[in-house]
């Protein structure tokens, strides 16, 4: 695709095809997609570990009824995947569509809150989350390929997702801290979680040119016109 080919051929933003691990650490795009791997994961880990005990405290219901309840929103996750996917292929801007699945991930959890005394409604912006908690992965390991130099993207790749993946840990510890020091109330925590999500799709927005498709877009117009 002209894409690939595009990124092959010229140099990234990152520097030179020979550039060392060294000056890749040095580069503030990998720390910008660190730092904003890092609150997706925090959001994501801790919405995903503690679905069913925010179901309980919402709903009320047993056990048997929340496992149910738990279905919808994975299944959601799975279709956000392909259409978030999907979407940032059309003109190539991966750094948009990223931004809006964690801004919409975040938005969600956060309405969860303002209409828990709505069951029906909370429950629905739970199924939303669901729809986003995955959406931003197509559009963003698609990025590190348009940021760094063909030599280093694997290792990128790498450091992002180990250190990123700290997330994991500190999602759902915050949740049940929260719960915890709040009387088990899980609105505080989903909150937290929504401001951590929120953040990240901030941090996505100051990703380098190469990632909002802008080339992509010129080389789709040059290859129509011919």
């Amino acid at each position: 695709s002209a894409e690939k080919a595009r990124r092959e051929a010229a140099p990234p933003a990152s520097g030179s095809a020979q550039a060392g691990y060294g000056r890749l650490l040095a580069d503030q795009n990998l720390w910008i997609m660190i730092g904003l791997y890092l609150c997706y994961t925090t959001g994501q880990y801790g919405y995903l570990l503690w679905l069913p005990s925010i179901l309980k405290d919402l709903t009320r219901q047993s056990l048997t009824s929340v496992g149910w309840l738990s279905a919808p929103p994975l299944v959601a996750a799975i279709a956000g995947v392909y259409i978030f996917g999907a979407a940032s292929d059309v003109k190539g801007n991966r750094r948009l569509w990223c931004a809006v699945s964690l801004w919409g991930f975040g938005v969600a959890l956060g309405l969860v809150t303002v209409f828990a005394h709505r069951v029906w409604i909370a429950y629905s912006m739970i199924v939303v989350a669901g729809l986003l908690s995955k959406g931003m992965q197509s559009p963003f390991w698609s990025s590190p390929a348009l940021v760094f130099a063909p030599g280093v993207v694997g290792g990128a790749r790498g450091v992002i997702n180990g250190i990123g993946n700290l997330g994991g840990f500190v999602g759902p510890v915050l949740v049940g801290w929260i719960a915890r020091e709040t009387g088990g109330n899980m609105n505080y925590g989903m909150a937290a979680l929504a401001v951590s999500l929120i953040a990240g799709g901030c941090l996505t927005m100051l990703l380098p040119k190469a990632t909002a498709g802008y080339e992509f877009q010129k080389e789709r117009a040059a290859a129509t016109s011919k």
